[in-house]
């Protein structure tokens, strides 16, 4: 289950965070970022469900969700904005894991990296900064 998500420059969102619970209602005028939130939950899933088919780790294009380039993705569209996620998810009734990560775009490369990778679970954490800032 997931728990709670946390979105930094993702589309709407320069900074935004959700806390869920087993039923969820997405509420709000025109234009205020409800297809924004479920496509951030899409974009996480499907990035995970593909990452044996998909040499990057991120997968901003999938059978979830179709969302462009990092361009179209990142809030304000500029390509040295990095983007990021924080999750919790589990079981219900168990301690629940964390994920934060960054990721930004390569222009020399053309491709998205995770800059900076952190996984949390039972008071231990484990972090990863894969590139130079």
């Amino acid at each position: 289950m997931l728990y709670s998500l946390s979105l930094k420059n993702f589309r709407a969102f320069k900074a935004q965070s959700f806390e869920f619970a087993r039923i969820n209602i997405f509420a709000g005028a025109n234009n205020s970022g409800k297809s924004s939130a479920l496509s951030a939950i899409n974009f996480i899933a499907q990035s995970i469900s593909q990452r044996e088919l998909n040499p990057s780790p991120i997968a901003i294009n999938g059978s979830f969700e179709q969302l462009g380039t990092f361009l179209d993705v990142v809030h304000g569209n500029r390509s040295t904005t990095p983007m990021g996620f924080d999750l919790s998810y589990g079981y219900p009734g168990s301690e629940a894991h964390r994920i934060n990560l960054e990721m930004r775009y390569r222009s020399q490369r053309r491709e998205t990296e995770v800059s900076k990778f952190r996984y949390f679970f039972q008071g231990l954490s484990f972090h990863n900064h894969l590139l130079d800032s």
